[in-house]
């Protein structure tokens, strides 16, 4: 299983931790975790997912680390996110060398990280867990 956190290269701060989390807790007075839980991820990339991450904080939003188009969070909203992930399955990513285990709800054109790779877990207990997690996250 994988330990470590995963960051794009690109996302690699040039200042350290300590500096990065003393900015943001002299500009707002919150923490640097505590600041970036007060947003919500809409998607469209996950860079604000891995802001979250190096602020220390792993809110569970159900778009954190997806590709929502605005029409597809629109359209969840006015249905009250009613049968949201319902047909959303896993598979392998293709295109990494260690292929990651990737959401894919073909429904609402949806694909998002799991941040677990092949051989890490059995497909059926990613897909359980993944579908439990959209089930939470919509309420």
């Amino acid at each position: 299983m994988r330990d470590e956190l995963v960051y794009p290269d690109v996302f690699m701060p040039t200042r350290s931790d300590a500096e990065l989390h003393a900015a943001g807790a002299a500009r707002s007075g919150l923490s640097c975790a505590d600041l970036v839980k007060k947003f919500e991820s809409l998607g469209n990339d996950c860079e604000f997912g891995f802001l979250q991450r190096r602020c220390g904080a792993e809110p569970l939003g159900l778009f954190r680390f997806s590709n929502p188009s605005h029409e597809v969070i629109l359209r969840a909203i006015q249905a009250d996110f009613e049968g949201f992930g319902d047909d959303a399955y896993v598979e392998l990513d293709q295109q990494q060398p260690r292929r990651e285990w990737i959401v894919v709800d073909p429904v609402n054109g949806l694909r998002q990280h799991t941040f677990m790779w092949e051989g890490d877990k059995e497909e059926r207990e990613i897909q359980e867990q993944q579908l439990t997690r959209f089930k939470f996250c919509v309420g």
